[in-house]
C-alpha cells in the first residue's frame, strides 16, 4: 500500500495517478479486512459467552473471509493489464521503455526522472506479471479456510 501511495505523489499523468491511488486503496482495503478478520477470530470465544449467536458469527467470517481475497488478487491483475495497456503508450512516464528498473509491479517502478531506452524487454515484464498473478493464487488457494490472514 506504501508503495503504491507513494508512486502516487510521483506521477504527473492522471492515468498513473489514478491506477497508483486505486491499487493503493484496495491493498489497504484487503490490509483492513483481514485484520477485521483477525481481530474477529480472537475475541470470537468472548462474543459467544456474551449470547451472539454461533451462526451470525460463522456468517461474519464467511463474508468477511472473501473482500481481502479479492483485493489481493486484484493488484496482480491490473498490473497484469496495465502491462498490455502502457506498452506503447505515448505517455513518457507511463510508457515501460522509459523505466529505470523492473519489478513486480509496474506502478512502483516510477521513478522521477526518465530513464531512455535502458528498461527490461517487455517479455521480462509480461513474465514477472504472470509469476506474480500464479503466486497470488496459489496464496489465496493454499489457505482457503482462514483466509489471507496468514500474509499480515
Amino acid at each position: 500500500m506504501v508503495r503504491y501511495l507513494y508512486a502516487f505523489t510521483i506521477y504527473d499523468s492522471l492515468n498513473g495517478q489514478l491506477a497508483a491511488f486505486g491499487l493503493g486503496v484496495c491493498t489497504g482495503l484487503s490490509f483492513a479486512f483481514t485484520c477485521c478478520s483477525i481481530i474477529l477470530s480472537a475475541v470470537n470465544k468472548h462474543l459467544l459467552g456474551r449470547g451472539v449467536f454461533v451462526k451470525s458469527l460463522s456468517s461474519v467470517h464467511s463474508i468477511l473471509r472473501y473482500p481481502p481475497t479479492v483485493c489481493f488478487l486484484i493488484p496482480a491483475i491490473t498490473n497484469f493489464v496495465l502491462i498490455l495497456v502502457w506498452k506503447n503508450t505515448p505517455t513518457p512516464e507511463l510508457n515501460l521503455h522509459h523505466r529505470c528498473k523492473v519489478d513486480v509491479d509496474l506502478i512502483w517502478t516510477i521513478t522521477h526522472s526518465r530513464c531512455d531506452n535502458l528498461g527490461q524487454p517487455w517479455g521480462v515484464w509480461i513474465a514477472l506479471a504472470v509469476v506474480r498473478v500464479i503466486l497470488s493464487l496459489l496464496i489465496i488457494v493454499s489457505t482457503p479456510s482462514i483466509g489471507l490472514e496468514i500474509l499480515f
